[in-house]
């Protein structure tokens, strides 16, 4: 027969290597099982398997034996089939001898302890004896506690009843508490509930159902359908287990029973678990209760395990969900609904205990596992986020239950997306990575707010995954498997690999099994720890009783889960929940615009550009664009002598378009921002930037929560730029036209925050965004992470992500607004960003008008005189006219008027306006003296226009004079068209 050829020699020897494994595997698992018996056992295995290995020794089976020649590759793949199938019977049947022998000791055991009878050998004898003489000892000392526990109970249960009528007053109320949401222990309640009122009118705040829209008219939804719990509050720690109906097995008992077993008493008492059934089949549910009464009934009356089940209400429709990366729709609906299992049982938790850990359904813990969570994690210094103590998907993940609120947010904002491994990552991105940053430079950063602990606390046992139709293995076995599984010679060594897991799966289950036997001798320990927690619960209720009224308002468990709200990341407003009233509101408080225009404004220390802004933006709109638009100015400060006056300058300059609703000016209470001298310093920044940034998002988030309701769309501006002709209708038009309905943002400017336009509906995510991370990222940045977290991968490239962002953000072209301002909001910084692609239009339009001598006693800027503007070749510029400046037009040559045309402002600078101006005429023949000039009318918002009557009684003019009557508060340009330049024709 010839000789094997190198590829199949090397395809050989990595079978060898497989089967070798296999047989550790199998070995390493047995050899943990206990009694002493089962390690018999395995030795006798293990001799077996050497005999195998010398087997292969003498016959040849090694490399350079395959070299020179051997036997055909399918002869060997059969006789190592025969071997491990006789491996595999021999195990069966030891197995199957350790079971009984278990059994047949758990029996003498037993026997042992009833009849005490001797029935072993002296030594065990004695030893027996010994414990039973313990247990009896210890059985007393437990009778005696449980008889001073139900005393004492009884003492406090007669406590209760002397007081039950506070308990009644106590609870009425408490129902205005509630009715009042809010924390307030003073004030009375119907002004309580005025103001609440008031700020659900005004600011439409961050809830869930921003993002699950089905919940908005369902406040039930959010109530458990089911529950097992005694109210324990006050934990160390609180594991989260979700579970679900699986097709082929169940492993929840089996996990049960290992964190129960490797828990003490002290253990037990430091923690919570709550099981959440996520399942909407009350049979399923009832049938998990009935399991876990019967074996663990100790453990659920304690206050140990608490058992909780969702509405059914409180899951969206998935019947159309979008498909992403390139999941089938089945998987989709897996893992959307995960990410709101998990949602729903940490807003369960979230007030429960300290930390918060995640587990899944189908795991096994190691000895002393919640002392080494809770003393790891207490020593741990720093801003951390999150410790991993499993490396196996979201298995072991512990998070401070004071910062749940951000998975919480993050997993329902993102829950059709991502899975929920992959979400943590994009809160931890947005926490700590810049925009551009490297991959490397990113992961660097996210590893400051994240540890590992190592060895891993936490095992993955199960064989069956909650998908439907996917099996849970090992990758290290795949890789290892796919070696030998690319040829039809190797494919044998597929079903290997099954076997193996099968095997350890049961040898997995055997030691649990065992363990969890051993959980038996702790009854009568459980049982007392029962009545102490009865005890304690009473102990609790009158504390409670006792306390003021603020403090009864959290007496009993509330039945609703605690979502997440502003107070999550702004926590000094749960003493201060009025401080979201606006305190000044001016406006008709027009609803169903089609744009709403927001614009903050903060006091500038060298100059300000709201009105320019303002003025820029009305003179750019058609009365066909004030109709469908709205512009809300901000006013962050909480000077009120500084918001007063604000206030009446944009309403004197701007009534008319306050009286027909299209300026609205709002300013928040100065309660509504937090203590911001101890901020943290993040991205190199010095203390006075991040506290100008940090400010920023907070004035962002609180505009965008006002106006959510107003319209259709949202486009943010700044309180300095300019804005090109009929913008409005370039906005709306350009996001009707888009196709894509998956757009996220609009751009119409390419610097900064400016131009941005979002669907009112999204304007949710940027609220969230804003507030959850105020101290961490600017605004602009914080966009960008809300469309990486959407759409982009970590399995992916960047350029992938680049590409999949661009979909989501749509860039207008040109540019419709202009940056103008020189001086930043942020003191010291000066700003001489302008947008390339923006058009800013004509500055003066070129025209004939008849001959002139021209006098006047404003100063001209530069080589802008009055004389350049009107003889068409440019533009007047003045510096601040004052009361008593003029400009006298004397003309050459009388002339017959049809009009006067007087606009004032331009593109670039649509503040320099004339106002508080009178234009009067001086007819052909009379003396140039006061009385005879004839005045045709006043400026009115920067414009001067008039029309003469057709065959008018003047005649020919001679002169055109404009008189200053105040003190202007800005430059004057004159210009023809748009805002500027005078005409007489």
């Amino acid at each position: 027969m010839p000789g094997l050829s190198r590829r199949e020699s090397l395809r050989l020897a990595v079978i060898l290597m497989t089967l070798s494994t296999a047989a550790y595997i199998t070995y390493y698992f047995y050899s943990q099982a206990k009694p002493d018996r089962l390690r018999i056992e395995i030795d006798r295995l293990k001799d077996k398997i050497h005999y195998i290995e010398e087997t292969a020794k003498n016959s040849n089976l090694t490399i350079s034996g395959i070299k020179s020649g051997g036997k055909n590759i399918k002869q060997l793949v059969a006789s190592y089939e025969q071997n491990i199938n006789s491996l595999k019977q021999e195990l069966s049947q030891s197995h199957k001898k350790i079971d009984k022998q278990q059994h047949a000791i758990a029996e003498l055991h037993l026997e042992n302890l009833k009849n005490d009878k001797p029935k072993l050998n002296n030594s065990a004898e004695l030893a027996i004896k010994k414990l039973i003489n313990g247990y009896k000892e210890e059985v007393v000392h437990l009778k005696e506690d449980l008889v001073e526990a139900k005393e004492t109970i009884l003492k406090q249960q007669q406590n209760i009843s002397v007081i039950s009528e506070e308990n009644k007053k106590i609870q009425s109320k408490k129902e205005d508490v509630k009715t009042v949401n809010t924390d307030v222990n003073n004030g009375n309640t119907m002004e309580k509930r005025e103001k609440t009122d008031l700020i659900s009118a005004d600011l439409s705040l961050p809830s869930i159902d921003k993002f699950l829209p089905h919940l908005a008219n369902n406040p039930d939804a959010l109530k458990p359908a089911a529950k097992e719990s005694k109210g324990r509050t006050g934990v160390t720690l609180v594991i989260g287990i979700p579970t679900v109906k699986r097709s082929n097995a169940n492993y929840l008992m089996q996990t049960l029973g290992s964190l129960l077993t490797q828990m003490n008493t002290d253990e037990k008492s430091k923690t919570l678990i709550v099981i959440f059934v996520a399942e909407k089949n009350p049979e399923y549910i009832a049938s998990i209760k009935a399991d876990i009464s019967n074996k663990y009934l100790a453990d659920l009356e304690s206050g140990l395990i608490e058992i909780v089940s969702p509405s059914p209400a409180y899951y969206p429709d998935m019947t159309n969900l979008p498909r992403t990366y390139g999941d089938p729709l089945p998987r989709v609906k897996w893992r959307t609904k995960q990410n709101l299992d998990y949602a729903w049982i940490m807003m369960y938790s979230t007030k429960r205990g300290k930390y918060y850990l995640q587990l899944e359904d189908d795991v096994i813990a190691a000895k002393g596992f919640v002392s080494s969570i809770i003393s790891y994690a207490d020593s741990q210094s720093g801003n951390w986020f999150v410790i991993y103590y499993s490396e196996l998907g979201f298995i072991g993940r512990l998070f401070k239950t004071s910062e749940l609120g951000y998975m919480i947010d993050f997993l329902i904002m993102f829950h059709v997306d991502h899975p929920c491994d992959w979400i943590i990552e994009n809160v931890l991105e947005s926490k700590v990575c810049s925009v551009g940053v490297s991959t490397a430079q990113c992961n660097r950063s996210k590893k400051g707010i994240t540890r590992q602990y190592k060895p891993s606390l936490f095992q993955h046992m199960g064989v069956n995954s909650s998908l439907a139709g996917k099996k849970q293995t090992l990758k290290s076995i795949r890789q290892l498997t796919s070696l030998v599984v690319n040829d039809e010679n190797c494919s044998s060594a597929r079903k290997y690999e099954d076997e193996i897991q099968k095997l350890k799966s049961q040898l997995q289950e055997s030691d649990l099994n065992s363990l969890i036997k051993s959980n038996e001798v702790l009854q009568l320990k459980d049982r007392l720890a029962s009545e102490q927690q009865k005890f304690l619960s009473i102990s609790n209720n009158y504390n409670l009783l006792s306390n003021t009224t603020a403090q009864s308002a959290d007496m009993s468990l509330s039945n609703r889960i605690h979502a997440p709200s502003i107070q999550n990341y702004l926590p000094h407003l749960k003493k201060k929940p009025h401080a979201l009233i606006p305190s000044l509101k001016i406006g008709k408080n027009k609803l169903g615009a089609t744009i709403v225009v927001g614009i903050p404004t903060v006091k500038r220390s060298k100059e300000s550009y709201l009105v320019k802004t303002l003025g820029s933006l009305f003179n750019s709109m058609s009365d066909e664009e004030k109709e469908i638009t709205i512009v809300v100015v901000f006013i962050a400060e909480t000077n009120i002598k500084f918001i007063k006056d604000t206030a009446k300058v944009l309403s004197d300059k701007f009534s008319q378009y306050i009286a027909s609703g299209l300026l609205e000016m709002i300013a928040p209470a100065a309660d509504y921002y937090p203590d911001l001298t101890h901020l943290p310093l993040t991205l190199g920044d010095n203390i006075q930037r991040v506290r100008w940034r940090t400010k920023q998002n907070l004035d962002y988030a609180y505009l965008m929560m006002y106006v959510m309701n107003k319209g259709v769309y949202y486009v943010q501006l700044e309180d300095d730029v300019i804005s090109a002709p009929n913008c409005i209708s370039k906005m709306k038009n350009f996001a009707m036209k888009q196709r894509d309905q998956q757009w996220f943002v609009l751009l119409f400017s390419q610097l900064g925050f400016i131009g941005k336009l979002f669907r009112t509906e999204n304007l949710a995510y940027m609220v969230n965004y804003m507030l959850m991370f105020h101290k961490d990222q600017p605004c602009d940045w914080l966009l960008d992470h809300i469309l990486y977290s959407k759409v982009c991968s970590i399995d992916k490239s960047m350029r992938h992500c680049s590409l999949q962002k661009q979909k989501l953000s749509k860039r207008f072209r040109p540019s419709l607004f202009q940056h103008v301002g020189k001086h930043s909001s942020l003191a010291g910084k000066v700003q001489p960003l302008k947008d390339k692609s923006f058009r800013m239009g004509n500055l003066f339009v070129a025209h004939n008008n008849p001959p002139a001598k021209i006098k006047t006693t404003i100063k001209h800027h530069q080589s802008y005189s009055i004389e350049f503007a009107y003889n068409g070749k440019g533009m007047f510029w003045g510096v601040k006219p004052i009361k008593g400046d003029f400009i006298d037009i004397q003309l050459l040559k009388p002339v017959e008027l049809r009009s006067i045309c007087i606009l004032s402002g331009n593109s670039e600078h649509p503040g320099d306006i004339l106002n508080n101006a009178e234009v009067l005429v001086l007819q052909d023949g009379k003396e140039i003296k006061t009385e005879n000039f004839v005045n045709i009318g006043k400026f009115n918002h920067g414009n001067f226009y008039h029309i003469f009557v057709k065959n008018n009684k003047m005649g020919k003019i001679s002169s055109v004079k404009i008189n200053i009557l105040q003190n202007s508060m800005s430059w004057v340009i004159f210009r023809k068209v748009c805002y500027c330049m005078l005409v007489i024709d």
